[in-house]
């Protein structure tokens, strides 16, 4: 059951090709929510639509989130070769910039870039998580690694399973790197959810082909389908996992099975661009604790 509907506010889809939203967290602190516009800025707004924070930025992308001491984080993912894009950044609420990294910092093989096709970004960083410790972990989409660093200096690499990976989450934050786990979506042939277990081990534990109809509507439609690509991998309260697609959203089991989902099927896969615009699931936020 569909119970609120968000519009951009005014104020924010009046930039110029301000077309979308790459991602949105709920704070059920404050029941807002942060919003990143991809290459325009980031945005805190409330249900009623009133911005109540934005600062304009054009190194955003992917993945924004809150972190402690009222910082916000986020991911660039269409740096540039050569270009010397920062890929991941953390601003203060007054804009200034407190840190940043850039692709010279991550100790990159270069024989390993791997982008996709008509892809012209170089790293594509598309997820971070702040660890304790001052550890850190990022996702590197067209080297298909998941990159831990401490201090800014990389530190432990993870490439098995990782084709094209998006959005890791560790599971076990605080346990020392070597013992974390994590899942993440490998968007490989099949695009999978992946879980790694502490000895780098990676198993997939659900099959995005696997939902009734899947198979023979990409098929039909030249590969393109309501679960792919997937985007979203967020561990719930509950234990299951909520991940989306671009047409498709639902939770499931450590196990692997799709418990719920929720489907729109006048949206589109994000590389049907039809003639008036179109629309299509980016990423998904579990909403907890709303007033």
């Amino acid at each position: 059951e569909i119970t609120f509907i968000g519009k951009l506010p005014s104020k924010l889809a009046d930039f110029q090709s301000c077309v979308s939203a790459a991602d949105v967290e709920h704070l059920p602190e404050t029941d807002t929510f942060l919003v990143s516009l991809p290459k325009r800025g980031l945005a805190e707004i409330d249900r009623s639509s009133k911005v109540i924070w934005y600062c304009e930025n054009k190194f955003n992308s992917h993945d924004v989130d809150l972190l402690e001491g009222d910082f916000i984080g986020f991911v660039n993912g269409w740096d540039r070769k050569g270009n010397n894009d920062p890929v991941f950044t953390i601003i203060d609420r007054n804009c200034k910039v407190f840190s940043q990294l850039f692709a010279k910092d991550l100790g990159l093989e270069t024989s390993r870039y791997n982008p996709t096709e008509d892809d012209p970004t170089y790293v594509h960083a598309n997820a971070f998580q702040v660890l304790p410790n001052n550890h850190l972990m990022i996702s590197l989409r067209n080297f298909n690694e998941v990159v831990i660093l401490k201090d800014s200096k990389p530190i432990k690499r993870i490439r098995r399973g990782t084709k094209w990976v998006h959005d890791p989450l560790i599971v076990n934050p605080s346990a020392p790197p070597s013992e974390m786990e994590f899942y993440l979506a490998n968007r490989g042939r099949g695009q999978h959810i992946i879980f790694h277990d502490k000895n780098g081990n990676p198993t997939s534990v659900w099959d995005s082909t696997t939902p009734d109809g899947e198979k023979q509507l990409r098929k039909k439609n030249k590969g393109l389908g309501n679960w792919n690509p997937l985007r979203t991998v967020e561990r719930l309260p509950n234990g299951n996992l909520l991940v989306s697609g671009s047409r498709c959203m639902g939770q499931i089991s450590a196990q692997g099975e799709l418990v719920w989902d929720l489907c729109f099927p006048w949206f589109q896969h994000q590389k049907e661009r039809l003639p008036d615009g179109w629309n299509f699931i980016y990423k998904v936020s579990f909403v907890s604790g709303s007033k």
